[in-house]
């Protein structure tokens, strides 16, 4: 009797432990990033870190980038933006590789 009432024990801990993990992703949904304790500790997406929105670059599929990477200072800037290439490493938008095939090569995208 001892021994399932252990058992029960563990899993209700585990299924806790886990229902805590998904509560925590669900807190994480626009960070790309490290979260700590419910709050982004890096680039949100649609934030703008450093600059205004002057120097937003919009390529003609629309797609929004921090940085446009025809310019070679931009082009060194996003080469030290880890935020940056990360958003650009996770997103999906096949606008981008349309933007690329047209010469059009933005970094960091919104």
């Amino acid at each position: 009797m001892k021994s399932k009432t252990t058992r029960m024990n563990k899993t209700l801990l585990s299924s806790l432990f886990l229902l805590g993990c998904i509560s925590a992703q669900g807190a994480s949904a626009g960070c790309v990033g490290v979260v700590v304790m419910g709050k982004c500790q890096r680039t949100e997406v649609g934030y703008f870190e450093g600059s205004d929105s002057a120097s937003r670059y919009e390529a003609n599929s629309g797609t929004t980038y921090q940085y446009d990477r025809n310019d070679p200072s931009q082009n060194r800037a996003y080469g030290y933006d880890r935020d940056a290439q990360r958003r650009d490493q996770m997103s999906s938008d096949p606008r981008s590789g349309t933007d690329r095939n047209t010469g059009q090569y933005g970094g960091g995208i919104f």
